[in-house]
């Protein structure tokens, strides 16, 4: 149960049995289920007992199908809209990489040598914004999420309200492909996704294609107009298990769709994480906001905008410049993702980095 909920419905409950007091007095026959009746203190209450619940083994995300490429690793995606078992990155334990872990550089003490592991709801998500005409934006993260680590937010239920994650997941599964249909009572969209690996029988070479393919299917159930915006991010790992590297984002933007490209600059290229990753909407109207780390400000341009702004915050105002000629009023910081060590003089990257694709339409 969400914690709003919770909250909801203890301040129903608490409503509704200050509504069934009565004193002793009055006709308390009129009160049904009377064997659950209490007196206390000359007042009567109707007390039904605690909520039951009932939790299964098969509630478990415990298992799913692997998307992505025969000998090019993916990633599982499992009924709770999450990805497991990360193995694009040459890591452990499927390669000779490390494991995913990520150093942390906010701990003096450590120096950057202390290890944690990655947390695997935010490696690749997908977020839905919504606009009903005449009401407030919404965000809703398609994942049933675990509450401490969502989207990239610390504890999201405190620090970011606007967002949760949603209600409910239908999950089907058949290799190569994995439906999903995303439902919340606070929602007027029926969402679907079916993610599916480029698998060709009999054809190894384009079964072996290092890609994940996802389709988004959304429709409305509003009687007004709808903004919606679908936003896939992913985490900037290339290079995950070295501090000795800056980040590098290039955009490449066509006629027929937009692709972030991502790599790192100045370090060991005989390191298993070395290469290139890329991310890619299938639509030449898609934006992007690539270079961010946290809700500042990010998430807060998301919620007020209805798409992304095209912008690249990896090297701060440096790059934003280079593709705007001038920094957006909009945004307080732009110090970006890489930094000069002072130690050394080098360029060198921070410990996160997030880079995110969007899609935004009308619905009638």
């Amino acid at each position: 149960m969400k914690r709003r909920d919770f909250i909801a419905k203890t301040s129903f409950g608490a409503a509704l049995a200050g509504s069934m007091l009565t004193t002793s007095e009055s006709k308390a026959t009129e009160i049904e289920n009377k064997e659950t009746q209490k007196t206390t203190n000359g007042l009567t209450v109707n007390d039904n007992g605690p909520i039951k619940e009932v939790m299964k083994y098969t509630d478990k995300p415990r298992s799913g199908i692997m998307v992505g490429s025969i000998g090019a690793g993916g990633a599982e995606l499992r009924k709770d809209g999450i990805f497991y078992n990360w193995s694009i990155f040459n890591n452990n334990p499927k390669s000779s990489g490390q494991f995913l872990m990520s150093k942390d550089l906010f701990d003096s003490r450590s120096n950057g040598s202390n290890l944690y592991p990655i947390e695997p709801g935010y490696l690749l998500f997908f977020i839905v914004r919504y606009q009903v005409e005449g009401e407030e934006p919404k965000l809703k993260l398609l994942q049933i999420d675990q509450g401490y680590q969502v989207a990239a937010i610390g504890m999201h239920v405190y620090e970011y309200p606007w967002m949760t994650g949603i209600e409910q997941i239908e999950y089907s599964a058949r290799f190569p492909y994995t439906n999903l249909k995303f439902s919340d009572s606070e929602m007027p969209l029926d969402i679907e996704l079916e993610a599916h690996s480029p698998f060709i029988p009999h054809d190894v070479k384009n079964s072996s294609l290092p890609i994940m393919n996802f389709d988004f299917k959304i429709k409305s159930k509003s009687s007004k107009p709808v903004d919606v915006m679908i936003l896939g991010s992913f985490r900037h790992l290339v290079g995950y298990d070295t501090m000795e590297k800056y980040y590098i984002n290039d955009i490449n933007k066509t006629t027929g769709y937009v692709e972030n490209i991502a790599t790192c600059g100045d370090m060991d290229t005989k390191l298993s994480s070395y290469g290139t990753v890329s991310f890619a909407s299938l639509n030449a109207d898609s934006t992007y906001y690539v270079g961010w780390e946290n809700r500042h400000p990010y998430y807060e341009y998301v919620l007020r905008n209805k798409s992304l702004p095209n912008i690249n915050d990896t090297d701060g105002v440096d790059s934003i410049l280079k593709e705007h000629s001038a920094v957006p009023a909009w945004m307080p910081e732009t110090k970006g993702r890489n930094h000069i060590d002072e130690k050394t003089g080098k360029k060198r990257g921070s410990n996160k980095v997030f880079n995110s694709l969007a899609y935004s339409k009308k619905l009638n």
